[in-house]
């Protein structure tokens, strides 16, 4: 049970055998039956394995309040248990605690480097594998792997590659999660070329590169946007019979989708069934993608309905490729519709969608549209940011509606979203667009946004300058060369 995490089971024969000791049997006796800390032990391992560290400080409390002895076993599985968790500071909490009655072994210190590895915390984990070389306690490969792995996790790849040099030169001999680390940190940074040496070097001293290993390179080549390479070594991998995985063939759609390779994306997808691979939702979010953004909006809306058809609800990220490619074609309809089918599916759109539909309405001036959008997102608990507002303000200006224009401004105030130099700049562009221009109205926002705090960009004052003249401007302080 404790090797399984199942704790509860574990705890149930813990009480049986509890019980049969509370039944003044002397169990240390008993041919066959462990000692009461034994039994603990294992309840608590099987806390460490479920990642149950409140559960496993409770069992401890109860081992102190009953007089059972505890061991180094005992805080040690109460370590990993927190460890489990990422928690650091009560891993380290625990690892002073048992300090305090038994000498520190290398089990309870690993543990510790794991919590602070799990936690995304490198350097603490280097700090407490160095502890335990000057404690003499030989750290493992598997400690090792958990330093090196938290660096490539962070981003921190030449720590990484110190780290798996440094363990050749200590003599703990690396294994392939050690280069699968490293290799997995050259491949996120897109660095081809570390990634074939690290490979190369992993077979040279006999390491049998895994799936994992080849998919690092796939990887890369995808970072690198070089998707023919990423296909030629895909295909290499089917015939060496090396068993790619989605993620594998999902980072070479990635690629060509990146590189409009879009005959090689299909022929990737195709691999990937053959392969006896199912598709996912962001194999299929790839290929919507990819057809969206090379503006092929028929493609695009084929592989959102095949993806539907495979019973893979889209996501929102296929949805956001199609309405911003609709969006960018000025087809804002279409992108407004595509919104209102995502939201009938159970999608929730988040405030860059909304913002999507809202500024295209606002380019084609149709001021109302993009109010009522605004309104819609607002009324989907999502909170419009000062872009969104702006973004009418740009239909306002666009359509010259300056009493509009100047009305939104309080709007916007009113909404706990105060103005800013680009709202006024829409609301004063308005004055300038309407026929006749206003230049009351744009000199009263002027001095409102004076009086705001807000200091005019260059571009507003030129702007204010064409609808109230260089005379005007002069009297209010502002000149601008004609």
């Amino acid at each position: 049970r404790a090797e399984l995490g199942d704790t509860g089971g574990a705890e149930t024969l813990a009480f049986c055998i509890a019980n049969t000791a509370g039944d003044g049997v002397d169990l240390d006796r008993v041919a066959g039956l462990p000692s009461l800390t034994v039994v603990f032990n294992t309840v608590l391992k099987a806390c460490a394995t479920g990642s149950e560290a409140p559960r496993a400080a409770a069992w401890y409390g109860r081992l102190r309040s009953e007089d059972i002895r505890v061991n180094k076993k005992t805080f040690g599985k109460i370590i990993e248990a927190a460890a489990k968790c990422g928690d650091v500071d009560l891993a380290r909490a625990w690892l002073d605690a048992s300090a305090r009655e038994f000498d520190v072994d290398s089990v309870a210190m690993g543990a510790v480097v794991d919590a602070c590895a799990k936690a995304g915390r490198p350097g603490e984990a280097a700090h407490w594998l160095r502890e335990m070389q000057a404690r003499a306690l030989q750290p493992d490969v598997v400690q090792h792997n958990s330093v090196i792995d938290a660096y490539a996790r962070v981003g921190e790849r030449g720590k990484a590659v110190e780290w798996l040099r440094g363990m050749e030169i200590e003599r703990v001999e690396p294994d392939a999660i050690s280069y699968n680390s490293v290799l997995s940190a050259c491949a996120q940074a897109g660095d081809v070329e570390e990634t074939q040496r690290w490979l190369g070097r992993m077979q040279a001293i006999q390491v049998q590169p895994c799936v994992r290993s080849h998919n690092s390179l796939v990887h890369a080549y995808a970072k690198a946007s070089q998707a023919t390479k990423a296909m030629l070594y895909l295909r290499e991998m089917t015939a060496k019979q090396l068993e790619p995985t989605a993620v594998t063939f999902n980072s070479a759609i990635n690629a060509c989708a990146h590189a409009g390779c879009l005959e090689e994306a299909v022929a990737c997808f195709e691999l990937m069934v053959a392969s006896s691979l199912q598709p996912d939702g962001v194999t299929y979010s790839t290929m919507v993608h990819a057809f969206a953004k090379a503006s092929d909006l028929r493609s695009a809306s084929f592989w959102l309905e095949k993806m539907e058809r495979e019973q893979l609800a889209p996501n929102i990220v296929a949805y956001s490729s199609v309405i911003h490619a609709y969006a960018k074609l000025a087809s804002v309809d279409d992108a407004a519709r595509c919104l209102d089918t995502a939201r009938s599916k159970g999608i929730r759109p988040d405030r860059v969608l909304y913002s999507i539909v809202i500024n295209a309405y606002a380019r084609s001036a149709a001021a109302d549209s993009a109010v009522q959008w605004l309104g819609q997102m607002r009324d989907g608990a999502v909170r419009p940011d000062v872009v969104a507002y702006s973004s009418v303000m740009t239909a306002f200006a666009r359509g010259a509606h300056a009493g509009r224009a100047a009305a939104w401004i309080g709007t916007m105030r009113s909404h706990g979203c105060p103005p800013n130099v680009v709202s006024y700049t829409g609301a004063i562009q308005a004055c300038g667009n309407a026929r006749p221009p206003r230049p009351d109205l744009a000199e009263r926002l002027f001095r409102q946004l004076l009086s705001d705090g807000i200091r005019p960009d260059s571009h507003l004052v030129a702007l204010t300058t064409r609808t109230l003249g260089t005379a005007r401007m002069r009297e209010m302080g502002f000149a601008w060369p004609e």
